[in-house]
């Protein structure tokens, strides 16, 4: 499991140094096998919506970044019984999937849906363009 990491991107320029930051983030990354996607997810919007009750005038959305298919946690079923429990201001927050490697646009596309968010595939489109779309969304 990697660890956790949250960015806050301010420039979007293809020499920022909030995406150069990302960039050096995945570029080590290893994978090592097993991926929980949903019970990452799963963090990402309890941690969202702690922020969003600290501070609810600005603007929240999750990145995930995957290489994988989910193999490990929660399923789709139990991710999606989770999300549509939580309050609406939680549900309002969507989530941007990017694909790397062999994840499943299939899965991504459902979550992307659900959260009202889009998916990227990385091996067609570079970062920067999808972190300037993504802050299109604010």
């Amino acid at each position: 499991m990697q660890d956790d990491r949250t960015f806050t991107i301010n420039d979007v320029s293809s020499n920022s140094g909030d995406l150069s930051a990302v960039r050096q983030y995945v570029e080590r990354l290893d994978a090592g096998g097993g991926t929980a996607i949903y019970d990452a997810l799963r963090r990402a919007y309890g941690d969202a919506s702690s922020a969003r009750a600290a501070a609810p005038d600005r603007f929240y959305s999750i990145v995930l970044m995957t290489d994988g298919e989910n193999n490990n946690g929660i399923d789709a079923n139990g991710f999606k019984s989770f999300f549509n429990s939580q309050p609406a201001s939680t549900r309002a927050i969507p989530t941007f999937a990017i694909i790397f490697g062999d994840a499943s646009p299939q899965a991504l596309s459902n979550i992307a849906t659900l959260t009202g968010g889009q998916v990227f595939d990385s091996r067609n489109v570079s970062l920067p363009s999808v972190f300037k779309v993504i802050r299109g969304y604010q």
